[in-house]
C-alpha cells in the first residue's frame, strides 16, 4: 500500500517563488503527511551577510563544522535550532525499498562525513509523491523521524538545517602531527576564494582541519579532480588566505592574498578542494631537525617509533599524507629534493615533474618545481595529468629499453640494497629488459669533457648550492625591503635561512662557473646515463632522528653532490616509489619497528605520465601494493 501525499489547499504557498516539499512525520504510530513551502531568499543576501562565526557541532564522538551561511535557501523548518539532515537521490521512477536501501548504504560507505547521526531527518530528491509502507519502515529503521520529499535538487550528502536554510557540513579532524598551518574552507559564493577557519574539538589542544563531504562532488570531463582533498604547501598563495612562507615576519607583513598561485589555481580549476595550508620549512629552505625550527612547529613523522626525521621543505605535505586517511594529496615544491626527500622519510609517493628551466610563479630558486605527494599511484597520476605544468610533449606510450642502477648510489645498508635489487630486477623484467649496474665515476672517466681532470662527484660538488644560495638571497630581496619599510627593522629568519642568504657574498665568477657546469652536466647526463631509452633507479631510505643535534649551518657540509641533483638541475622527471618496509631496533621504543624503503626512478624529459603509468601497472602486478597506508606502518599487513 502506498502512502499518497494529499494535502490541504490552505498549506499551498501564495508566493510565486515558493519551493514545495512534502514533510512526513515518522515519529508516531502512523506517518503524518504535510505539504509545506519554502520562500526562496535572495541569494545575494548570503554574500552580503557572510560572517566567520562557523559553529562546531558534536554528534556523538564526532565533531562537525556548520558553515556560517546557508548553502541553499530551502527552508525545512520554522525553528532557528540547527539540526542535522541527510539528503539522498534515489533512482528516477517509483522508489522501492531495495533501491533506496542500496543508495543509503552506498553513500554511507563512500563518505567519511555522512554518518548515521544525520539520518534523524532525511530528504529525498525525487519527483515522486508517494512511498509505500515497506520503504517508510526502512527509513524508520535508520532512525529517521522526519522525511522530506522535494524536487528541488539540493544535492546529496550530510547537511544541517534551520529556518535560515540548509548548511553544508564539514567534518573536523584533529591535526595531531602538526602537518597544517591552517585549515581552510571554500567560499559559498566563489569556488576560487577560501577562508581560514580556527576550530578545536574533541577536547584536544590541537587545531582541527575541516573536510567537506565527498558526496558534494561529482567528477566530470571538465572537473576530473572534483572532490579530491588537497593540502597546499604554505609557500603557495591561496586567494583569501594569508601565506606564511614558514616565517612569522612574512606572515605579519602580507595579508590575505588576492590571487592564488598558478599551481594552486590549476588544481582548483579541475575541481580539487583545498582543505588547508601545509606546514613548510622557512621559505622552502633547509631546516632539517627540530633544533632548526624557530617560528612554527616541526611536524611529526608517524612512521615507525614516531621519532624519525621529518625532513625536506614539503614536510607538512608529506606528513599529512603519511598520517591522515582523509587527505588525498598535497601540492608541494621541490628544488634539491623538497618533495622527494619527505616522500622517502614518510614512506609515500612523491613526484618531481619534468622541468624546462623556466622559473615557476611563487617558486625560488630557478630549480624549484611544483609537484604532488600521495599515498597511491592512481591519484598521483591524476594530479600530474590534470594539475601540473608539463613543458614537454607527453609520450604516454613510451617504455624504456634499459634500466640502470648506479653503484655509487647504493644505500650502504645490505637489507635495503637487497630489497631494492629484487624490486628493480622485477621492474626491468616487467618492462622487457634487464637491470644493468653502472659506475657513475667509471662512465665519467671514459666520456668526460676533455677540459676537466676531476672526478664526477668532485666536479659538481659545489654546483647546485652555489646557484641556490644566490637565488635564495635574490628572491628574498623584496620581502626584506618591504619589512624594513613597514616596521623599520630587519625581519627575523632562522639560522639556515641566514646561511642560504649568505650566498650573496660569493664571487660572481663562481656563480657563472656553476651555471656553465649545469649545462655541462645536463649534456653529459642525457647522453651517457639517462638517454631517450633509459631510466635510472636508486634505493632510498632514512633512519635519521628528529632530535639529532647538527652543527650550526655555517659548520655543516653543504657542498656535496647527491642523487637528487641530476633531476634538479637537469629537469628530468623523478619519482619516489615506496616498495616495502624493513625492520630495525628502535632506540626510542626499545623494540623492533619497521621503516619505509623507496625506489627512486628518473627518466627522460616528457616521460612523466608514461613513468607514472607503467609504475602503477608494475605495482598492481608485483606489489607490495599500488598505494601505502597511513600510520606507523606503510604496509600494516606485512609489519613485524
Amino acid at each position: 500500500m502506498a502512502w499518497s501525499c494529499c494535502f490541504p489547499k490552505s498549506r499551498q504557498s501564495k508566493a510565486t517563488n515558493a519551493m514545495k516539499f512534502s514533510e512526513i512525520d515518522l515519529a508516531g504510530e502512523k506517518p503524518v503527511f504535510e505539504l509545506r513551502t519554502s520562500l526562496e531568499s535572495d541569494r545575494s543576501d548570503v554574500a552580503k551577510n557572510m560572517t566567520r562565526n562557523s559553529t562546531v557541532i558534536e554528534l556523538g564522538e564526532v565533531s562537525y563544522l556548520c558553515e556560517e551561511a546557508p548553502f541553499h535557501p530551502l527552508k525545512l523548518s520554522e525553528s532557528s535550532a540547527i539540526r542535522q539532515l541527510a539528503s539522498f537521490i534515489p533512482p528516477e521512477g517509483p522508489i522501492s525499498c531495495q533501491s533506496l536501501q542500496k543508495v543509503i548504504q552506498q553513500d554511507l560507505q563512500d563518505d567519511d562525513v555522512l554518518s548515521s547521526s544525520f539520518l534523524g531527518s532525511i530528504v529525498l530528491v525525487t519527483q515522486e509523491t508517494s512511498l509505500d509502507r515497506e520503504t517508510l519502515g526502512l527509513l524508520s529503521s535508520f532512525g529517521c523521524k522526519k522525511l522530506f520529499l522535494t524536487n528541488t535538487n539540493i544535492g546529496k550528502g550530510p547537511f544541517f538545517f534551520s529556518c535560515d536554510g540548509i548548511f553544508r557540513a564539514f567534518r573536523l579532524y584533529p591535526d595531531t602531527h602538526d602537518a597544517f598551518v591552517t585549515s581552510v574552507i571554500p567560499s559559498l559564493t566563489d569556488k576560487n576564494t577560501y577562508q581560514s577557519i580556527s576550530a578545536t574539538a574533541y577536547r584536544q589542544r590541537v587545531k582541527c582541519v575541516a573536510v567537506p563531504s565527498r558526496l558534494y562532488f561529482k567528477r566530470t570531463e571538465e572537473l576530473p579532480l572534483a572532490g579530491i582533498r588537497l593540502s597546499v604547501k604554505d609557500v603557495f598563495h591561496l586567494k583569501g588566505v594569508v601565506t606564511t612562507n614558514g616565517n612569522r615576519a612574512y606572515e605579519s607583513l602580507y595579508g590575505e592574498q588576492d590571487v592564488s598561485s598558478a599551481a594552486v589555481q590549476a588544481a582548483i580549476d579541475k575541481g580539487a578542494i583545498i582543505v588547508g595550508k601545509a606546514t613548510t620549512v622557512e621559505f622552502a629552505g633547509a631546516q632539517e631537525v627540530e633544533g632548526d625550527w624557530a617560528d612554527f612547529r616541526y611536524p611529526k613523522n608517524p612512521r615507525a617509533d614516531g621519532y624519525l626525521r621529518a625532513t625536506g621543505s614539503s614536510v607538512g605535505s608529506a606528513c599529512g599524507m603519511a598520517t591522515y586517511p582523509w587527505l588525498d594529496g598535497s601540492l608541494g615544491s621541490d628544488c634539491g629534493g623538497s618533495i622527494r626527500d619527505p616522500a622517502v622519510v614518510f614512506g609515500v609517493a612523491g613526484f618531481r615533474a619534468s622541468h624546462d628551466g623556466i622559473q615557476e610563479e611563487n617558486t625560488s630558486p630557478r630549480f624549484q618545481r611544483t609537484g604532488y605527494l600521495t599515498r597511491d599511484m592512481k591519484t598521483l597520476c591524476d594530479l600530474t595529468r590534470h594539475a601540473v605544468r608539463r613543458p614537454f610533449a607527453d609520450r604516454e606510450s613510451w617504455r624504456p629499453k634499459r634500466v640502470i642502477a648506479i653503484n655509487e648510489y647504493a644505500s650502504g645498508r645490505a637489507d635495503v640494497d637487497e630489497l631494492f635489487t629484487e624490486t628493480a630486477e622485477k621492474l626491468a623484467k616487467f618492462l622487457g629488459t634487464e637491470l644493468v649496474k653502472v659506475s657513475l665515476e667509471e662512465t665519467w672517466e671514459r666520456t668526460k669533457p676533455v677540459e676537466t681532470d676531476q672526478g664526477f662527484l668532485s666536479r659538481y660538488a659545489k654546483t647546485f648550492m652555489t646557484i641556490v644560495r644566490k637565488d635564495y638571497y635574490d628572491s628574498g630581496a623584496k620581502f626584506r625591503e618591504d619589512y624594513q619599510t613597514k616596521f623599520n627593522a630587519a625581519p627575523f629568519v632562522a639560522q639556515t635561512t641566514r646561511y642560504l642568504w649568505g650566498g650573496a657574498t660569493e664571487p660572481p665568477a663562481e656563480f657563472e662557473e656553476a651555471l656553465r657546469e649545469v649545462k655541462e652536466h645536463n649534456a653529459w647526463f642525457s647522453e651517457n646515463i639517462v638517454n631517450d631509452s633509459t631510466v635510472m633507479v636508486i634505493p632510498r631510505f632514512s633512519l635519521d632522528r628528529r632530535d639529532e643535534y647538527l652543527p650550526d649551518p655555517w659548520q655543516r657540509e653543504w657542498m656535496v653532490w647527491d642523487s637528487n641533483l641530476h633531476a634538479s638541475i637537469g629537469g628530468y622527471p623523478n619519482l619516489m616509489m615506496p616498495i616495502g618496509q624493513l625492520p630495525f631496533q628502535s632506540e626510542i621504543s626499545q623494540r623492533q619497528e619497521v621503516f619505509p624503503v623507496t625506489l627512486a626512478i628518473t627518466g627522460p624529459h616528457g616521460t612523466d605520465l608514461a613513468m607514472l603509468g607503467f609504475i602503477h601497472d608494475f605495482l598492481a602486478k608485483h606489489g607490495p601494493a599500488i598505494g601505502v597506508q597511513p600510520g606507523k606502518s606503510a604496509y600494516p599487513d606485512t609489519a613485524t
